[in-house]
């Protein structure tokens, strides 16, 4: 019994080894017979960048390998976005090398053919970029673009603008948008408006507003007009990555501007607002008025992260009180001059994506002291005091009899002197005499 179980396994393992064994000999056979791999190809012969000319399908085949592995190896692909940008994986795209070999024609140059998932390809860009409209973007254009740059097995860093797979629509979107609500439009800038609506911001170029209304060739605007404009500006900047590279403010705050905003223009003090629009697309500002209030817009792709203002850190300088003297007042009198306000001093922030601040500017605005005039000359001397009357006394009544034990008041004028003693005489003399 233990014999026959012996032989049994014995002619299991022979069978398995034979089979094998006519596997890989006749299976290679079949495999080449199937894909005639061992034709050549004539000269003048691609596939792909890759010249196979003079080599047999298997030989073909095996250096789109090797060349595909290599390119796996070094190969770079980045997605830009705006300001932004990321790796993308290029072992997304997937090669058809055996696929390529046996529908490649003599003497031609074919193409390497390769697959990219767009479904794939599109979760991965939005992770990457998550603020994005996803329903705004071509995949499918992007996904073939792809596969010609493993198809060309294009060496380098290769760099996909994604805007350029955006619909038009979405290229024109409200980027950043201001309005400034303090003062009204008067009707010079209402007539500049109509004339200018709006100016491109272009790439990688330096804007100066004082030499954009140069070209304007307007005279009309007055300085505050001037300064109005400039502030939404300014508001509209703030809320982009464009890089600020002049900002002003002047020593008292303007009553149409809120604390924070101003951007001061002056021709005769050469202040300027000049700020960069650092990305590789242009982009548009566009000035309407609305309920006669100035606003604003910044038109183009949106950005890949979220820019906001933010005011922080304000304080208060309480102003001092200056005292000046002068003869032309009277004493103890004065006049103000100046009644003084406060001064303030505020930091402006760019926010990005409601985390990283980068501070822009510090405005101050030094209190105004006050002034006052105080009379300079000294005190009167005091007027001379008038004698004061003494009141007269009243006579008493005339009395009908007197008393017994009365006594006769000496007359008036008659003072008793201090220096005699009681009980002794004035003089000797009149002494003798009594």
């Amino acid at each position: 019994m233990k014999s026959f179980s012996f032989i049994k396994i014995m002619l299991s393992l022979i069978v398995i080894t034979a089979y094998l064994i006519g596997f890989s000999y006749y299976g290679a056979h079949a495999y080449e017979k199937i894909f005639n791999l061992s034709v050549g190809f004539n000269e003048g012969t691609k596939i792909g960048p890759v010249d196979v000319s003079g080599k047999t399908k298997l030989e073909a085949l095996k250096t789109l390998n090797n060349e595909i592995e290599e390119w796996q190896k070094t190969k770079k692909i980045t997605v830009q976005y705006v300001e932004d940008k990321g790796a993308f994986d290029h072992k997304l795209i997937s090669f058809q090398q055996k696929k390529s070999v046996s529908e490649a024609a003599p003497e031609q140059e074919n193409t390497l053919l390769t697959e990219v998932p767009v479904e794939k390809v599109k979760s991965d860009i939005l992770l990457e970029f998550p603020k994005i409209d996803v329903q705004a973007f071509d995949f499918e254009a992007l996904a073939s673009d792809l596969q010609d740059i493993g198809a060309y097995l294009q060496t380098g860093e290769s760099v996909i603008d994604l805007t350029v797979y955006a619909t038009e629509d979405y290229k024109q979107s409200i980027v950043s948008e201001a309005l400034v609500s303090l003062g009204s439009v008067s009707p010079n800038i209402n007539e500049f408006i109509i004339n200018f609506p709006s100016v491109t911001l272009k790439n990688h170029t330096a804007f100066s507003f004082n030499q954009w209304m140069e070209s304007t060739n307007d005279t009309t605007l007055t300085e505050d007009e001037l300064n109005m404009l400039s502030s939404l500006f300014y508001r509209l900047v703030l809320k982009t990555n464009f890089l600020i590279l002049e900002k002003n403010q002047g020593t008292e705050l303007p009553s149409f501007i809120e604390l924070g905003y101003e951007a001061k223009i002056s021709k005769v003090k050469e202040l300027d607002f000049v700020f960069m629009n650092d990305n590789d697309i242009d982009y548009t500002l566009e000035m309407k008025v609305v309920n006669n209030k100035l606003y604003g817009a910044i038109k183009g792709v949106p950005f890949a992260s979220e820019y906001n203002s933010l005011l922080k850190n304000k304080q208060t300088f309480s102003p001092k009180t200056i005292l000046q003297f002068t003869p032309d007042l009277p004493f103890g009198e004065k006049t103000v001059l100046k009644t003084g306000s406060k001064g303030t001093m505020i930091q402006m922030f760019r926010q990005t994506n409601g985390k990283k601040e980068e501070k822009i500017a510090e405005d101050f605005y030094p209190p105004e002291h006050r002034v006052e005039r105080h009379s300079s000359r000294a005190e009167p001397p005091p007027p001379p005091e008038e004698p004061v009357a003494e009141p007269e006394e009243e006579p008493d009544p005339p009395s009908e009899e007197t008393p017994k034990d009365s006594e006769e008041e000496p007359p008036k004028g008659e003072e008793e002197s201090p220096d005699n003693e009681k009980g002794k005489p004035d003089n000797p003399k009149d002494a003798l005499t009594k």
